[in-house]
Order: structure tokens, then C-alpha cells, then sequence
């Protein structure tokens, strides 16, 4: 499996994206694999985004999975600057991401428009 694959693995069953500065763990609801000039990134946004600052640029120059597959670890500069895992290994209490997801998920159901709001916002 690739990292790509993995990742949207992850965020269809619950992906919580923790980032290292600052130190704060979100569950994804959508991500991009994007380039500029400034390099590689991927544009993502936690469940329940409210407006266009929600969308986040996570640049980096190495991703890798890690322990067997589970998570992925990105890298800048040599120094890890974020992780996705499933949420049942976050530090976020299980039950309330869980429910929040399947909330998620029917929010997402009703409105087509998140993709397009992840892409263009």
C-alpha cells in the first residue's frame, strides 16, 4: 500500500493528522496532495470546517509509513512535523471521535459540495 492509499484509507475510518507545532491532533475530514513553489504539501481540513481558514498547508519533502503500515509520518527538513494514525490511537477519546465522524459523514451525505470546498477554498 502507498502513502496516498493509506491516507485515504485513514480518513474514510477515522484519520486524526497531529501536528507537532502546534502540538494539536484533529480528525481529517479530506486532504490533497499538492505542489507549489514553495514544494510539496498536502491541503487538508478537520471534520466540520466553518470557513476557508480551515483548509491548512502541511508542507513537507518525505512521507513514510510507519509501524507496519498504520500511520504516516511526514518529515521537513529531517524533522518530523506531522503524523496520521487511526483515531483509536490519537490521544482523543475514542467515543467522541467516533460519533463526531458518523456525524461527519452524514453532514458530507447531505452536502456535495465539501470536496469542492476543500479543492477551491
Amino acid at each position: 500500500m502507498t502513502v496516498k492509499e493509506r491516507l485515504t484509507e485513514l480518513i474514510a475510518k477515522g484519520g486524526v493528522i497531529s501536528l507537532m507545532s502546534p502540538d494539536i491532533e484533529l480528525t481529517l475530514a479530506g486532504a490533497l496532495w499538492r505542489e507549489d513553489e514553495e514544494g510539496t504539501y498536502l491541503r487538508w481540513c478537520a471534520i466540520f470546517p466553518e470557513h476557508q481558514g480551515h483548509i491548512h498547508h502541511l508542507y513537507y519533502d518525505k512521507a513514510v509509513l510507519d509501524n507496519d503500515g498504520r500511520d504516516i509520518l511526514f518529515y521537513r527538513g529531517g524533522e518530523l512535523v506531522a503524523g496520521v494514525v487511526p483515531y483509536i490511537e490519537s490521544n482523543l477519546p475514542a467515543d467522541d471521535v467516533h460519533e463526531a465522524l458518523a456525524r461527519w459523514k452524514d453532514a458530507v451525505a447531505q452536502d456535495m459540495y465539501f470536496d469542492e470546498f476543500l479543492a477551491e477554498a
